[in-house]
């Protein structure tokens, strides 16, 4: 091939632009040089069918030009040897030959333009332009900002938390209004949603502790949801009353109208509790403790609504939905206990209609008494206890029986006879009064021209009713100052209107058994023993349990004044049984400064009933006691103690006796028999009204210490 020398490249280096570049002004030192290929001999290079490689018609100039300190190489031909390959040479012509490729008319290529990200292109050069050491600058200061980021989100999220968390319990532990309340449920949602938007980016690790923090936050999400749908129900509820009065409405037809409403409130409160229970990680021991607490009462309020949904046209029928019933309402005072809570002082009876009031009949318990004693009846003995008052059973004391069944059966076996057809009986304990007392205040009675409380009510009608200071009533009976009183009360509870705190203060007197309902339909029975209002006890739910009855045979007032202590001490054996020694200590109150306030009332009411010192307080008090015991008990015999079978429970039965101010003391003692070796398990039940006690437990020298206890008590060994 010929040489020919043309200009130099001086000119052509240090321009700026290619259009610099002329090679027909001078070619004297301008050198043209074509390399033969070297290695493997490419017969056929071309896609377009040329055999020949034709060097003529294509050049290679490499126009190399330096400014500053970048370097740029222009290349202009598609044939190289920096790479011998085969395939690297055929990759370069693909490469480098768009043009021919899409004007060949023997192919049909789309071009797909392929240009570099710019942002990708300048972190290049940044990262260049920076060295190692800036690059390495860099990465740990975005490192440290993304976990300065980790700990403030984590900061947010927890106090978020903490803050939805506080103001339910705030809901839970204050009297709110119910515009507080919705507040209160509105605030903490918010909170939630917050936690939400800044926890999302971790949501997506996996962790036991990420895990649970995204439990915790739909729990809260779905709790909260539930409350928004309670608020609403309520008040839609309360609109309703307010619109119509609640005199002028059918319950039972809102009810119904509200059942969609319940359904929802229950599916909410079920992905709340799935979500809280899958919760496996918490940063503490108390808050386990909680979860588990709560946990416990989320189900227990989900078996109400539950059973409610399931029985709810049950529900609607005992209410009169379908047909007129009939209730027997036994309003028991506080003092004389009796097993279904206290003595029963008047009656009432109900008729309903869709829960409208179709009648009610004011019926003192003397007064139905009366009537029996024209009924050609055979007369009953009184059970053992009683037979030291009375000699023949009456309805005044038809609720001696243990079991609620038994009571109820017996008071209907009186209400028949004196020709009174009842669906069922309701119990109502005085301490309902007392906490409604609590809520409104005191309330002016006109008939004593005094202020009645909760703090008086009991002291100042009994010693009005003893002294028969009002007997010119309707029913000719001291007993009709209470029905006048109530009257009153009504009028106050309707005029404050505080419905929701009315609710509130039933739901927790349902609880304590201060409200009891027995139904004499099998279907509605069932129900409320689902709903836990008739008593219907499961024992067997633990090893060890006692159920303590009491009965006064004092004769006197003095039960209201009367504290119980129980103190249970536990022995495990060898072969996996147990040896329980309970004592009960029972003391007798009635102070010097509590004696001086009654005096002062006495005088001021200028009572002078014959022995009103000694009904009221001045006097022992004397019990008949029955011991309700696991049927796996060997009870050890002792003197003055009878031991009874009670089909699948056994028992104990004796008589205490404490004087005023004194406290006396009964030990008992058995053997529980433990063939499974389980832990040991313990409960104590509370019976209905009375109003607090205190525990000592001590298993295998382990003691703890529990006061003023107003529920049942539950113990077992972890």
């Amino acid at each position: 091939m010929k040489e020919r020398h043309v200009n130099t490249l001086r000119d052509l280096k240090n321009s700026d632009e290619d259009s610099d570049i002329n090679l027909k002004k001078s070619t004297e030192d301008l050198e043209i040089q074509v390399e033969s290929p070297s290695g493997s001999w490419i017969q056929d290079i071309s896609v377009w069918q040329n055999k020949e490689l034709n060097f003529s018609q294509k050049k290679e100039i490499t126009v190399e030009k330096k400014k500053s300190n970048y370097k740029k190489n222009k290349k202009f031909d598609w044939l190289e040897k920096k790479d011998n390959s085969f395939f690297v040479q055929v990759s370069n012509l693909f490469l480098r030959s768009k043009t021919l490729f899409r004007d060949s008319k023997y192919l049909n290529i789309q071009e797909k333009k392929q240009e570099k990200t710019p942002y990708l292109l300048l972190t290049k050069r940044y990262i260049k332009s920076i060295g190692i050491y800036g690059t390495v600058s860099v990465i740990i200061a975005s490192m440290l900002l993304i976990f300065w980021f980790w700990y403030l989100d984590k900061i947010i999220v927890e106090n978020r938390v903490n803050a939805w968390y506080e103001k339910l319990i705030d809901i839970r532990q204050w009297n709110l209004s119910l515009y507080e309340i919705q507040k209160n449920v509105n605030n903490a949602r918010f909170d939630l949603l917050i936690s939400d938007v800044f926890f999302s980016p971790f949501s997506i690790f996996p962790g036991d502790q990420i895990h649970s923090v995204d439990n915790v936050i739909a729990w809260g999400r779905y709790l909260s949801k539930s409350l928004d749908n309670m608020l609403a129900l309520y008040s839609k509820t309360r609109d309703f009353i307010d619109e119509k009065s609640l005199s002028n409405i059918y319950i039972t037809q809102l009810l119904e109208n509200i059942s969609p409403e319940l359904r929802n409130i229950e599916a909410s409160l079920l992905s709340s509790l799935y979500h809280y229970e899958a919760i496996t990680w918490l940063p503490t021991q108390e808050l386990e403790d909680k979860r588990l607490w709560n946990i416990e009462k989320i189900k227990t309020l989900l078996s109400y609504l539950q059973s409610l949904n399931t029985n709810f046209d049950t529900f609607l029928d005992m209410l009169g939905h379908n047909e007129r019933k009939r209730y027997l309402i036994v309003f028991q005072n506080a003092d004389e206990i009796r097993p279904t809570g206290w003595f029963m002082w008047s009656m009432g009876l109900l008729e309903i209609f869709r829960w409208k009031v179709q009648l009610f009949q004011k019926k003192d318990v003397y007064a139905i008494e009366w009537d029996l004693k024209s009924s050609d009846y055979e007369r009953l003995p009184a059970p053992k206890g009683l037979n030291e008052l009375t000699e023949n059973f009456w309805l005044r004391d038809a609720n001696y029986y243990v079991n609620l069944t038994d009571s109820s059966n017996a008071i209907k076996f009186f209400t028949d006879k004196a020709g009174i057809s009842i669906d069922g009986i309701v119990y109502l304990n005085q301490n309902i009064l007392l906490h409604l007392l609590e809520i409104t205040g005191p309330v002016y009675f006109k008939q004593l021209d005094m202020m009645i409380t909760s703090e008086n009510f009991s002291e100042i009608m009994s010693l009005v009713v003893e002294a028969k200071a009002y007997k010119e009533g309707t029913l000719w009976t001291p007993k009709q100052i209470l029905f006048d009183f109530m009257e009153v009360f009504w009028e106050k509870l309707q005029w404050d209107a505080r419905y929701f705190d009315y609710m509130q203060s039933l739901v927790h007197d349902l609880h304590s058994r201060d409200i009891m309902v027995y139904s004499f339909n099998e279907d509605a029975r069932n129900f409320l023993d689902e709903m836990w209002v008739s008593w219907a006890v499961n024992f067997d739910s633990r090893l060890d349990y006692q159920y303590p009855v009491y009965t006064s045979l004092s004769g006197n007032k003095s039960d209201r004044y009367m504290k119980r202590k129980f103190i249970q001490k536990v022995t495990s054996t060898d072969n996996c049984n147990f040896n329980v020694e309970l004592t009960i200590e029972n003391t007798h109150t009635l102070w010097k400064r509590k004696r001086e306030e009654l005096q002062s009332l006495v005088s001021q009411y200028d009572i002078e009933t014959p022995g009103i010192l000694e009904i009221q307080w001045i006097a022992r008090n004397r019990q008949f006691v029955r011991m309700i015991l696991p049927q796996k008990t060997q009870i050890i015999p002792q003197n003055d103690v009878a031991i009874v079978d009670y089909g699948s429970r056994k028992g104990i039965e004796y008589f205490t006796q404490t004087e005023l101010t004194q406290t006396s003391y009964n030990t008992l003692w058995y053997i529980l028999e433990n063939p499974s070796c389980q832990a040991y398990s313990y409960t104590l039940y509370k019976q209905p009204w009375i109003p607090s006690y205190d525990m000592i437990i001590e298993v295998d020298g382990k003691r703890y210490s529990y006061s003023d206890l107003k529920e049942d008590f539950y113990f077992e060994v972890r």
